[in-house]
């Protein structure tokens, strides 16, 4: 017997047609971001922490991505990419533990995130976001490497801007 079931749609094709559900994304996204703030002030300084950098990186490297997609290399984009490279660093150099040092940064990076990515066109979110989920899970694993980051400057380069 035959059937006539479609394949399902990924869960952001409805998103990209419903405006609520495009609304409920993005605060799910801004929720996020006061979630992990709250999580770095509850984390213990040298507390092993892959989950919270993992996170850390989804929120900021979707806002750093989609914003070099979108507005070129602005000097908040640049922020927010310096401020991926923070994450890798605590990665390779603290070994996936937490800083509390680095509090201030995050949070403001945060902020920036939670803000910017209200206004965000959808194509560029959505691609940003595969990106940043990439480096959350690279980070989850434990896998981080000097090359896992590679900033503004690589786009720079193949753009043949100046950095």
């Amino acid at each position: 017997m035959a059937t006539n079931k479609k394949p399902r749609k990924k869960h952001r094709a409805g998103i990209r047609k419903n405006p609520v559900g495009l609304a409920v994304a993005r605060a799910s996204l801004r929720d996020t971001a006061l979630e992990l703030k709250i999580n770095m002030y509850l984390t213990e300084e040298g507390e092993h922490a892959p989950e919270l950098l993992g996170h850390l990186a989804l929120v900021i490297g979707t806002c750093a991505e989609a914003g070099l997609m979108v507005y070129g290399p602005e000097p908040w984009v640049k922020r927010m990419h310096a401020g991926l490279r923070n994450v890798q660093a605590l990665c390779l150099d603290n070994r996936y533990h937490w800083s509390k040092a680095s509090v201030t940064v995050f949070e403001e990076l945060l902020d920036t995130a939670a803000e910017t990515l209200m206004t965000m066109p959808l194509p560029e979110l959505i691609v940003a976001h595969d990106a940043a989920l990439w480096f959350c899970r690279v980070i989850k694993a434990q896998k981080v490497s000097r090359d896992t980051v590679l900033g503004v400057e690589a786009w720079n380069k193949r753009k043949g801007t100046p950095t």
